[in-house]
């Protein structure tokens, strides 16, 4: 077990060296690396975008999952949206949020952790940088979106002041949702940006 004094998080190191896990309070955060001390340094201190995100994701048939304080959820199948925000540096940063999302292993702690469970559900990430807190502006505009219907009430949205019911969503269009979705950010002049994976935001090691 490696531990960096720097992040005051331990690194253990698993297939021979490329991949270690980083464990900050109860949560367990994987990061694709080579060499877990030097990568996670560079990486972790680099992190430093703020800004709201949308999770896409795909089922593939009826879901039940037990979440937190909502108790059993079920989810029908097809595509659904998570909005989200992360408004710091380091381990509140997009980067990592994002990372954790597309990560395979975590402790589950927020309410959409319970439907990543199975992380190939989770098909891209919708992102935009800004300073400003439009996670509710943002959750509110897919609502009143014709193409989308509200998710299970409360989901996402337990600590919302926003009067927000949940921030979760069902996708009933035929379109193409990536494109919706930057019309949406665009329309709340925010520049979207698409990820698949967390190469595309830590980059390939």
């Amino acid at each position: 077990m490696a531990r960096d004094s720097t992040l005051g998080i331990s690194c253990s190191e698993r297939d021979s060296g490329k991949r270690a896990y980083v464990r900050a309070s109860d949560s367990v955060y994987q990061i694709h690396l080579e060499n877990c001390v030097r990568h996670t340094r560079r990486s972790y201190g680099e992190m430093k975008m703020r800004g709201v995100y949308v999770l896409v994701m795909r089922l593939g048939e009826v879901t039940a999952r037990t979440v937190g304080s909502l108790g059993g959820v079920k989810f029908e199948p097809g595509l659904w949206v998570y909005v989200g925000s992360a408004m710091g540096t380091g381990s509140t940063s997009i980067e990592w949020r994002l990372t954790r999302h597309f990560s395979e292993d975590k402790t589950a702690h927020w309410h959409i952790d319970h439907l990543l469970s199975k992380p190939e559900v989770l098909k891209f990430a919708v992102y935009s940088e800004t300073d400003k807190k439009l996670e509710c502006v943002l959750a509110q505009a897919i609502r009143e979106h014709p193409h989308f219907a509200t998710g299970a009430t409360g989901f996402g949205a337990s600590d919302c002041r926003s009067g927000c019911t949940t921030h979760l969503f069902k996708y009933e269009g035929e379109g193409d949702i990536r494109s919706e979705l930057l019309d949406i950010l665009d329309s709340l002049r925010l520049t979207g940006r698409v990820v698949e994976d967390r190469d595309d935001l830590l980059g390939k090691c």
